[in-house]
């Protein structure tokens, strides 16, 4: 991890715009077409949210700014994000899980599913 010089940072109008929220997030969303990947899943008995958990880290970790977080209002980029998701508990809440972000995704859906049948 590594600290932003804010004098350089080209983001910082944004920066200082969402350091005065009390919770400085921003959320996106969008219609992103998976009926290929869908398929390929269910062709091959790969697990739909463990595919959609990991394919969606690998994205975030290229794009540099999705590793950024603040931290004593300042900039940290992380060379790695690793994901928390959301869990349906045995007793039909949900609760949140934690899991580190494997470079190859097999082992990463065995991981977590050895995780979470805890």
């Amino acid at each position: 991890m590594k600290f932003l010089d804010m004098n350089d940072f080209k983001r910082k109008k944004h920066f200082d715009f969402f350091i005065k929220l009390d919770y400085p997030q921003m959320n996106l969303c969008a219609n992103v077409e998976i009926t290929r990947l869908h398929d390929f899943l269910k062709n091959n008995k790969l697990p739909f949210y463990y595919s959609l958990i990991y394919l969606s880290l690998k994205t975030a970790n290229q794009i540099k700014e999705f590793r950024h977080r603040i931290c004593d209002c300042k900039i940290i980029e992380h060379e790695i994000i690793h994901p928390s998701f959301s869990i349906m508990a045995e007793d039909d809440m949900s609760a949140f899980a934690h899991q580190n972000i494997l470079p190859i995704f097999t082992p990463f859906c065995k991981m977590l599913k050895r995780k979470l049948k805890k």
